[in-house]
């Protein structure tokens, strides 16, 4: 098919903004892509138990204390701009979200999957970017322990990508 023709017909602009994406421009719109989810069932892989139900309680209280480091000012302890490129990239591998004219929650939206770790187990922050999901633990005693979980993985990650220039994979 030709789209010589599809493609004369739009601007330069939106051309390059379907290509660029849409730009990150705050914590209410990193937020408004936000989709959380309750983790209910147990989730065992070879033998080793992964993830927990997540308590209705605690569930609540993650979902609080993560609005309020993604969309507080930077001076209240809120994430910067630059963390929250970072935070969108660590959850999808992109640094800016999809220029739509209608918006996709299947394809726009990073799920939030709040769960409880397992005794013993860590409470670190990880993103599946496939299926544009971070995964949460509830296992935090209060919003300043989130926020350093969560500030922790993102600077993992940048360490990562810088260290192998993109993605990595790797069975945990």
């Amino acid at each position: 098919y030709n789209f010589q023709h599809l493609l004369a017909s739009l601007p330069p602009m939106d051309i390059a903004l379907r290509l660029r994406g849409q730009p990150v421009r705050g914590g209410g719109d990193v937020w408004s892509h936000l989709r959380f989810v309750r983790h209910d069932v147990e989730f065992t892989a070879e033998g080793e138990t992964k993830m927990l139900p997540a308590p209705e309680d605690k569930y609540g209280l993650v979902q609080a204390w993560l609005e309020r480091l993604v969309c507080d000012d930077p001076d209240r302890g809120g994430f910067k701009r630059e963390e929250l490129r970072d935070f969108v990239h660590f959850c999808t591998s992109r640094k800016t979200f999809r220029a739509f004219v209608a918006h996709d929650p299947a394809r726009d939206d990073i799920v939030v999957r709040v769960y409880a770790p397992p005794p013993g187990r860590g409470y670190c922050p990880t993103a599946s970017t496939c299926n544009r999901e971070l995964q949460l633990p509830c296992g935090y005693a209060d919003a300043a322990a989130l926020s350093r979980g969560v500030r922790e993985a993102l600077q993992n990650h940048r360490c990562n990508e810088a260290h192998e220039g993109g993605a990595s994979f790797a069975f945990q």
